[in-house]
């Protein structure tokens, strides 16, 4: 019941502004404060995607890296190369960076030294 009386107080509150008043969707989750049904349902708005077009390409490309390496690599591996493959504009912008990153993280990791006799 409590959510219909918030529901009724947001509707009444905003059908008296015009459209171009509203500012920004932040502005109006200042506006949520004291009716919280309508500001979880206003953060919920929020998080969700406008589209599924950037899960869709997640998704197409990931199943282009399974079918290309199949069961060869560990899933941490996999998962590695699937975000590298998705984000691939910030790896292009930043090659230098992600690149130095790359090296200490596998500098930081133990190495198992082989040698060709053993004792």
């Amino acid at each position: 019941m409590d959510n219909i009386v918030e529901g009724l107080v947001w509707y009444n509150m905003w059908s008296s502004k015009e459209v171009s008043d509203i500012m920004d969707f932040i502005d109006v989750l200042k506006e949520t404060e004291l009716l919280p049904s309508i500001r979880m349902c206003a953060m919920i708005a929020i998080s969700l995607p406008a589209t599924t077009c950037s899960v869709e390409r997640s998704f197409s490309s990931l199943k282009r890296l399974q079918t290309w390496i199949r069961n060869s690599i560990s899933e941490d591996r996999l998962n590695g190369l699937a975000l590298l493959y998705i984000h691939k504009d910030i790896v292009k912008t930043e090659k230098e960076k992600v690149i130095d990153d790359v090296i200490q993280l596998f500098c930081m990791q133990p190495r198992r030294v082989q040698f060709l006799f053993n004792n």
